[in-house]
């Protein structure tokens, strides 16, 4: 095993349960930001207490979004050299692989909370 896959393996030993806590926030983030956009008040009081929900799911949102830049930045040094170091056209690695998947979602969650973000803020006016 090469010197970078051996770095992808130690540092996917300590990253898979940052990982996984990640990846199943998302999937509550999503599901309650979809609710709460769609909640409706009956009156005046529901209202108030519904656009206060939303204002700090929206807090929230922003710091799950700055906890996966942290993550993805912590995996950037590796993807680099991954990349870099990659024989395109020499046989598949799937160590390698898995780390650009995780990447991508990484990223894919990025876009995904910051439409999050602007859904819940434009309820919010």
């Amino acid at each position: 095993m090469s010197t970078i896959d051996r770095e992808i393996v130690d540092s996917f030993q300590l990253m898979a349960v940052l990982l996984v806590f990640v990846f199943s926030y998302f999937s509550v983030v999503w599901a309650r930001t979809g609710e709460l956009v769609e909640k409706k008040g009956s009156d005046k009081f529901a209202e108030d207490r519904i656009r206060g929900e939303r204002a700090r799911h929206r807090y929230i949102l922003w710091g799950f979004l700055i906890l996966i830049i942290c993550v993805l930045a912590i995996l950037i040094p590796v993807s680099y050299r991954v990349f870099n170091d990659w024989d395109w056209s020499g046989p598949f690695n799937t160590v390698r692989a898995g780390l650009i998947l995780v990447d991508a979602f990484l990223i894919t969650a990025i876009g995904a909370i910051c439409l999050l973000i602007s859904k819940i803020s434009k309820k919010l006016e």
